[in-house]
C-alpha cells in the first residue's frame, strides 16, 4: 500500500499494463533478520520473545501485521534470512505471511487491551517471561501453531535456490486445458503426465494434482518440475489423457466380441461357454465372426 490509503489497489505486485494481472500468481519476498533496531542500526536492543514489553517490540508486531495484511489478500510473503537469525522470531512473520497460516500470529499484551486472545503465550518461547499480561488464560503456546517455511540463506548459491524454490511455489500450475478429442470425458480413467520436448513422460500421480471443469491443478514438486524444465525446454508441457466415457449398447452384452458393451467393467460376462466354430455359415463359438478358420467356400 505506497500512499497508505489502506487498499492495496496500487500494491506494487500489481502489474498495471498487464492485461493478465489479475489472472498472475503474486508473492513477496522479505529479506530480514527478523529484529527491529535502533537507527543507524547498532544491532542492540533487539526485542526478545522472552519480553514482548521490549520498547522495540511494537515494530515487530507492526510487521507482523502488515505481513497478515498481504497475506489477507492471498499474497505470500517469503521469508530470506541469513542463518544466525533469531529463528523465533521469523518464524512469526513467516506465519503471518502465509495465507494458509491460521495462526494466531501475536504475542499477548493485554496492557491496555491491545491484544487478547487469541494470541501466543509469551512463557512458551525460550525464557519467556511469566507476567500475566504476556500471558492471558486462553493463550495459546508457541509449540502448537503451524510453522511456515522461510529459508535460510548463507551464500549465493543459497540465496538462488531460495528464490528459485518461492518461484516453484508461487507460479501457477492451475493449467486450463486445451481439448483436443471429442467425447464424454470419464475423469475415473484420467492419467496426467509431465511431458518434455523430445517426448518423455514422468505420470503424475492422482494425489498431486485436481481437475475442476477445464482447470488441473498441479501440486508443488511436479509444477517446480515443470517450471526448470521450462527454463531450457520451452516445449514441456503437461498432458491430460482421458478416455472417453463408456455408452453402454443398447441391446447389453454381446456374446463374443471381447467387449465390455453394457460398461460394467467385464467382458463376455454370463454368456454360454464358447463351442467349438462349425464351417456352417454361423457364429457357432460367439466371437462375432462367422466360420473363421474354415476352408474357403468352393462353388
Amino acid at each position: 500500500d505506497p500512499n497508505r490509503d489502506g487498499s492495496s489497489a496500487d500494491a506494487r505486485w500489481h502489474l498495471v499494463s498487464d492485461p493478465l494481472d489479475a489472472q498472475r500468481s503474486k508473492a513477496v519476498i522479505l529479506v530480514t533478520d527478523g529484529a527491529p533496531t535502533r537507527c543507524p542500526g547498532s544491532g542492540s536492543g533487539e526485542p526478545s520473545l522472552g519480553n514482548p514489553g521490549s520498547d522495540l517490540f511494537p515494530a515487530l508486531r507492526e510487521t507482523i501485521v502488515q505481513a497478515r495484511a498481504i497475506a489477507a489478500e492471498g499474497v505470500p510473503v517469503n521469508l530470506i534470512g541469513f542463518a544466525g537469525v533469531n529463528e523465533d522470531l521469523m518464524q512469526l512473520i513467516a506465519n503471518a505471511g502465509e495465507p494458509s497460516n491460521a495462526g494466531p500470529h501475536q504475542v499477548c499484551d493485554t496492557n491496555g487491551g491491545t491484544q487478547n486472545t487469541p494470541c501466543l503465550c509469551a512463557n512458551s518461547f525460550t525464557g519467556g517471561s511469566a507476567a500475566a499480561r504476556f500471558n492471558p488464560n486462553g493463550c495459546t503456546s508457541f509449540a502448537n501453531v503451524t510453522k511456515s517455511t522461510w529459508y535460510t540463506v548463507s551464500d549465493t548459491n543459497s540465496i538462488v535456490a531460495a528464490v528459485n524454490t518461492i518461484v516453484g511455489r508461487t507460479a501457477s500450475c492451475n493449467l486450463q486445458i486445451e481439448a483436443t478429442g471429442l467425447g464424454t470425458i470419464d475423469p475415473s480413467v484420467t492419467e496426467v503426465v509431465l511431458v518434455t520436448g523430445s517426448g518423455t513422460t514422468t505420470a503424475i500421480p492422482s494425489s498431486d494434482w485436481t481437475l475442476t471443469g477445464a482447470t488441473i491443478s498441479i501440486a508443488d514438486a511436479y509444477c517446480s518440475q515443470l517450471l526448470t524444465l521450462l527454463g531450457s525446454d520451452p516445449n514441456a508441457r503437461i498432458e491430460v489423457r482421458q478416455a472417453c466415457a463408456c455408452a453402454p449398447a443398447p441391446e447389453g452384452e454381446i456374446c463374443g466380441n471381447l467387449l465390455d458393451d453394457d460398461c460394467d467393467g467385464l467382458v463376455d460376462e454370463d454368456c454360454p461357454s464358447t463351442p467349438p466354430e462349425v464351417c456352417d455359415g454361423e457364429d457357432n463359438d460367439g466371437n462375432g465372426l462367422v466360420d473363421e478358420g474354415c476352408p474357403p467356400l468352393t462353388i
